[in-house]
């Protein structure tokens, strides 16, 4: 999990105060860790500042409440932190962050991510 709060330090990428650098995946790479339901802006309201951790923070997108931040270490695999618009990361359940064998970035790099993580999870969700 990201530490503290986030810096933004390039345009999607922020970093957390163990200086770890965070990806902010794009809401088609995020569609697996979505609360399931229908989300309502009246659910979303108490809520006055969203994901306030990050400096700059994106925009409520109420399809898409949950964001995704990748930690990717330079085997390329990757460690995957989902911030709840209230700050609080999703830790538990199966749309929680998970710790993936192969980015998803690129062309190669999502043809090996579904392989290796996005179909075991459908296979068995039920790990740690």
């Amino acid at each position: 999990m990201p530490a503290g709060n986030l810096i933004q330090i390039e345009e999607n990428i922020f970093s957390d105060k163990n200086e770890n650098k965070w990806e902010l995946q794009p809401n088609n790479k995020n569609l697996f860790h979505q609360p399931s339901g229908v989300f309502t802006g009246e659910m979303l309201r108490d809520i006055e500042t969203p994901y306030s951790i990050l400096n700059n923070p994106p925009e409520i997108d109420f399809e898409y409440p949950n964001i995704k931040l990748l930690c990717i270490q330079e085997d390329g695999s990757s460690f995957e932190a989902i911030l709840r618009p209230n700050n609080e990361y999703v830790i538990t359940g199966k749309i929680r962050g998970t710790y993936n064998y192969a980015s998803p970035n690129g062309f190669w790099g999502a043809l090996k991510h579904t392989i290796l993580d996005v179909i075991p999870h459908f296979i068995c969700s039920d790990y740690k």
